[in-house]
């Protein structure tokens, strides 16, 4: 997700669980979204690219 303005991680907060992934960052609105399925969310990472000031969050799905 794009993030304007935001320059580096420090500025940004990340939660993942199994059902879902917030997101807080200076000048945005708190982002909430739920995931369709599980994820395995101990297994998540998230990227800040600073170039594009874009986040970058993967979560692998639970193998049943």
């Amino acid at each position: 997700m794009d993030v304007p303005g935001v320059s580096s991680m420090d500025n940004i907060e990340v939660d993942v669980s199994d059902a879902a992934l917030s997101l807080r960052a200076e000048g945005f609105e708190p982002l909430f979204l739920a995931w369709p399925r599980p994820v395995d969310a101990a297994r998540a990472t998230a990227k800040f690219r600073k170039l594009k000031q874009r986040l970058v969050v993967r979560c692998p799905g639970l193998v049943r």
